[in-house]
């Protein structure tokens, strides 16, 4: 599962990994811009 976060006006993407639910990992914090670039690729199945 992974959610499109926003705190203090900079965005990342957290990942909660089905099988370690206690390894949540984060992306770096970023601009809007790059974070929904991010974002689509995850959706489109292009983030590496």
């Amino acid at each position: 599962m992974f959610e499109f976060c926003t705190a203090g006006g900079l965005w990342f993407v957290r990942c909660h990994p089905v099988e370690d639910p206690a390894g949540i990992l984060d992306s770096v914090w970023t601009s809007t811009r790059a974070a929904r670039e991010l974002w689509l690729q995850i959706l489109s199945g292009q983030a590496q």
